[in-house]
């Protein structure tokens, strides 16, 4: 790590070389020890028996661990995977237009006048894909049912998580123990440095190419089959994978890929990867809410089964993490945003640290779920413009339903924040397909069905309500004019009056749709009528009303002139006088 940490503190400072052959010059010697060990390995990567023969994974643990013959291959392969990272993550551009231009960087200009420039890495970099994409084919058929059959015993449990994994996603501190004391700190043991090593492995090369997409720019989009080659690796086997090995290729990989993409690529590139990954993310995404909503329900978890308990919890929390981060997804691909600083190309930090600190991301996401929505993020998300990139995956057939039933299921889902999410999502999604006249009678009973039954679940919390009811008027003003079986749905909801039913459609009727905006005499009305279905919470259920009589008003006295009555009060008593009390008479 000491070594790796220095070279990256040399491609930091090559970066002001601002000059690209002499960059490109110095990052070729940096790689040069390391581009031999992937031309080696890549007889490891033909499959997943293959690589567990190669680290030692079909094997039985050796003691000690320095006399393990399968250690040197798993250090070559870290330093070789380290040293690409470090260059990727590292390595840029000059940010000074004037000054990349003059040092060689520029290779064009877009349609709207922009550099194009060229990262130095590229060359390096480019040739050894085919060996990165191949050892990410090979880390997600690990979890296929052949290769789990073949791992040694005492390496039967590798694939679970570490446990201090576990305790960051559910929210347990560790205790601080004096790092001194020999009998709190015991020495590794073979399985956990193969755990470790697994673990690392997986989380670098995912951030590797996570940071690939930012980095090499058009020099890896403009590759001929890039997409396919992906499908066939990072996006391979993922219905065997687990929610928390899938949580970084949706998170560090995908996201910042679709947001690096140049507009020119979005056709060749990026619509085949989503016709492929979004019917796989919503049918495993509802599945698991089905099961875990429906082992709530019936109360299977109990306290004579703590160990099983903890399991389910830990299960709820994965999945609810997995649908957060596919729904920003979702988010920057339909109406575009930010990435998170965890994406940074140029961050200061040691990537061999990164990756290790990353392992745990939950806390930072979390905090960053409770900064995305402010009210001011609430007032962007819910513009009803659609991106370039969203226009074209709600016109594809391939992508639009899969999308549309994502966000529609995740208004009802189990979440607050899942729900916010596809608030603010859903309403410039169903105004895109309204204008577009993509919207059919099956669709619009959908989405407001989902609305109300959003509302059923997540009623009672005033943020979740208050998206909800925008988001429900939204829906009626854009779909009742062309699907009257709207007024159904409405009539459907218990103890409901037909009389606020028509009111309603006379004020959706006369009143235009005034852009993104909805009237609060509209809202109003819409809460009325949707207040039968929602519930209250547990903190709620037994509030004691507090009711204040109207009191009388208390008479006042007015001095004609108080002022003049303070200063002469002042002026006969004295000063010592003002101070005196009762007592002291």
């Amino acid at each position: 790590m000491d070594r790796i940490t220095l070279q990256e503190a040399l491609l930091l400072i090559s970066n002001h070389f601002c000059d690209y052959e002499r960059q490109f010059a110095f990052i070729g010697e940096v790689m040069r020890d390391s581009l031999p060990h992937w031309s080696a390995f890549s007889h490891a990567f033909k499959s997943a028996l293959d690589f567990m023969h190669f680290v030692g994974l079909d094997q039985a643990p050796v003691y000690p661990i320095e006399n393990d013959p399968c250690g040197p291959h798993r250090s070559s392969l870290i330093d070789a995977l380290y040293i690409v990272l470090g260059v990727i993550k590292r390595c840029t551009w000059p940010d000074d237009p004037d000054r990349a231009s003059r040092g060689g960087f520029v290779v064009g200009f877009t349609e709207l006048g922009n550099p194009i420039c060229r990262n130095p890495a590229s060359p390096h970099v480019i040739p050894l894909l085919p060996h990165i994409l191949s050892l990410l084919r090979v880390l997600n058929e690990l979890f296929k049912a052949e290769a789990v059959a073949g791992l040694s015993e005492g390496y039967r449990n590798i694939h679970t998580m570490l446990e201090h994994e576990k305790k960051v996603l559910m929210g347990v501190c560790a205790i601080p123990s004096d790092p001194l004391d020999p009998s709190v700190k015991k020495p590794p043991t073979p399985f956990d440095k193969m755990q470790q090593f697994m673990t690392l492995l997986y989380e670098g090369c995912y951030h590797m190419m996570g940071s690939a997409g930012p980095s090499l720019g058009r020099d890896l989009y403009q590759l001929h089959g890039v997409s396919d080659a992906l499908i066939n690796s990072a996006f391979a086997c993922l219905d065997d994978l687990p929610d928390y090995r899938l949580r970084p290729i949706v998170r560090v990989f995908f996201k910042p890929f679709v947001y690096s993409c140049p507009p020119a690529f979005y056709d060749t590139v990026l619509l085949p990867i989503f016709a492929h990954i979004s019917p796989i993310m919503c049918q495993r995404l509802t599945a698991r809410w089905t099961y875990i909503t429906s082992l709530y329900e019936s109360e299977q978890l109990n306290d004579e089964e703590q160990s099983n308990d903890t399991q389910e919890v830990l299960e709820d929390m994965l999945n609810r993490s997995l649908t957060r981060e596919y729904l920003d997804v979702l988010k920057v691909a339909l109406v575009g945003g930010q990435i998170g600083p965890e994406n940074n190309v140029n961050n200061a930090a040691s990537t061999a640290t990164n990756i290790a600190s990353d392992v745990t991301m939950d806390a930072e996401e979390h905090s960053m779920d409770g900064v995305a929505h402010t009210r001011a993020a609430q007032a962007a998300l819910l513009s009803d413009i659609i991106s370039d990139l969203g226009a074209k995956l709600l016109r594809n057939p391939a992508t639009t339903n899969y999308i549309l039933m994502t966000l529609l299921s995740a208004l009802s889902w189990n979440d607050g924040t899942c729900n916010l999410k596809a608030v603010n999502v859903a309403a410039p999604v169903m105004r895109f397909l309204a204008a577009e006249q993509l919207m059919d009678a099956n669709k619009a009973v959908t989405a407001f069905t989902a609305v109300l039954r959003g509302l059923q679940i997540h009623g009672q919390h005033e943020a979740n309500q208050a998206g909800l009811i925008t988001l429900g008027v939204q829906f009626y003003e854009l779909l009742r004019p062309k699907f009257p079986t709207l007024t159904e749905v409405l009539q459907s909801i218990p103890n409901v009056s037909t009389a606020d039913i028509q009111k309603f459609d006379e004020k959706i009727a006369v009143a235009p749709v005034k852009g993104n905006k909805v009237d609060k005499a509209k809202k109003d009305l819409f809460k009325k009528l949707t207040a039968p279905l929602v519930g209250r919470s547990m903190n709620q259920l037994f509030r004691h009303e507090i009711k204040i009589a109207n009191l009388p008003p208390m008479p006042s006295q007015k001095l004609k002139n108080p002022t003049a009555d303070i200063i002469d009060t002042n002026q006969n008593a004295g000063l010592p006088s003002l101070f005196q009390t009762t007592g002291n008479k």
